[in-house]
């Protein structure tokens, strides 16, 4: 069972922020509540968490942080919580990852063709 406000799925309990935060202060509000950053290893998750974000979220607030990242290696990209790789099972954008040093933590974004991709 969920905690009130969180939305249950598969097991997993998941809450949508909707003020703009770094991915570090994400992570950190999520770890205060015992919590982390989902990860979007499987096409039945990322397909629940398109059709939520869809419904009950607008897309007007832009990318919404996931727990992957570059931090340790540049290009290797690694869900935080486990730091297992981000595996065959992937949603990049075109173009991306884009190699860019700076960008280093993964969001996902509904893009023009109507697709969640990070």
């Amino acid at each position: 069972t969920c905690p009130s406000g969180w939305i249950e799925f598969n097991q997993e309990c998941f809450w949508f922020g909707s003020s703009k935060k770094t991915w570090n202060d994400a992570e950190a509000d999520c770890r205060k509540h015992s919590s982390y950053l989902t990860t979007d290893d499987n096409l039945e998750k990322h397909n629940f968490l398109k059709v939520y974000l869809n419904i009950f979220h607008s897309w007007k607030l832009g990318h919404f942080w996931l727990g992957g990242n570059d931090l340790a290696v540049e290009n290797h990209w690694r869900w935080f919580e486990s730091g297992s790789g981000i595996g065959s099972t992937t949603f990049w954008d075109v173009g991306q990852p884009d190699g860019n040093n700076s960008a280093n933590c993964m969001s996902f974004y509904m893009n023009a063709d109507n697709n969640l991709v990070w």
